[in-house]
């Protein structure tokens, strides 16, 4: 019976535009600090190879600074078997810059780090425009 829920959570959360938004959303909320906030909007594809964002956002005390638009990720899911992370290609549409981000909340130490249980394989990352800043 726990297989069986396993295998469902697996489908529903990995296969599925709902599903792939929750998890986005997790590790955005996971990452995120009070001095700097991750926001990631449009997940989709996860476990299919073909994984889609249509935006990230970040964003300091002062608001957001950066954004990146239209990130493919094209991978092979069945390489976490091997606890690797492989992927083909990583690209984005654009990288916005707006200013540098700013640093107002103290930051106290944190023993618990997020770590990854995968070692990361990729290639260049691309972009189809240049970066713009100030």
């Amino acid at each position: 019976m726990i297989v069986v829920i396993a295998i469902l959570a697996i489908a529903v959360l990995g296969y599925t535009a709902t599903g792939n938004q929750f998890l986005a959303d997790q590790i955005a909320s996971r990452v995120s600090t009070p001095d700097m906030q991750i926001r990631i909007e449009g997940a989709r594809g996860l476990l299919a190879g073909s994984f889609r964002i249509d935006r990230v956002t970040i964003a300091d005390t002062r608001g957001p600074f950066a954004q990146v638009e239209n990130i493919a990720v094209d991978w092979s899911p069945w390489s976490l078997a091997t606890a690797e992370f492989a992927a083909e290609r990583i690209a984005a549409s654009s990288v916005r810059l707006e200013r540098p981000p700013v640093s107002t909340v103290q930051s106290e130490p944190s023993d618990s780090a997020f770590n990854l249980p995968v070692e990361i394989r990729h290639p260049a990352v691309r972009s189809s425009q240049r970066v713009a800043g100030p």
